[in-house]
């Protein structure tokens, strides 16, 4: 991205973490914690973007996965302020709504992914 792009990371990322930091106070008391933790998924998706653009086969792979989770905790937090469902103490709101552990799987893919990364990978990113 030379001086001419029409797209300013600096923008960007000041816009993106502006949002994340001070746009959750101008909810209500009791959605302020899900819009800030649907925020900050927003958030890191939008550097994982960013990091996405320069990463190597394996960070791909690594940044795919963390942007389902973070899709998962933004999609979850905007359901659950739209329309509420039980959550037991110590569950986990996506696996309470779907009526499974879904981090499971997600755990599953992080020991699939540690398994076949190299660990000596010389290319950047």
């Amino acid at each position: 991205m030379g001086r001419k792009s029409r797209f300013n990371l600096a923008w960007a990322l000041l816009l993106v973490g502006a949002g994340r930091h001070y746009v959750w106070p101008l909810f209500p008391p009791d959605a302020r914690g899900w819009v800030a933790k649907g925020l900050g998924a927003f958030a890191i998706m939008c550097l994982l973007a960013v990091v996405w653009q320069i990463a190597s086969v394996w960070t791909k792979a690594v940044i795919a996965w963390w942007a389902v989770e973070e899709s998962q905790v933004l999609s979850c937090s905007a359901a659950y302020l739209w329309r509420p469902w039980p959550v037991a103490e110590g569950k986990a709101v996506c696996s309470a709504a779907v009526g499974c552990e879904i981090g499971l799987v997600g755990l599953v893919v992080v020991a699939l992914l540690a398994l076949v990364i190299p660990v000596n990978n010389d290319s950047v990113g």
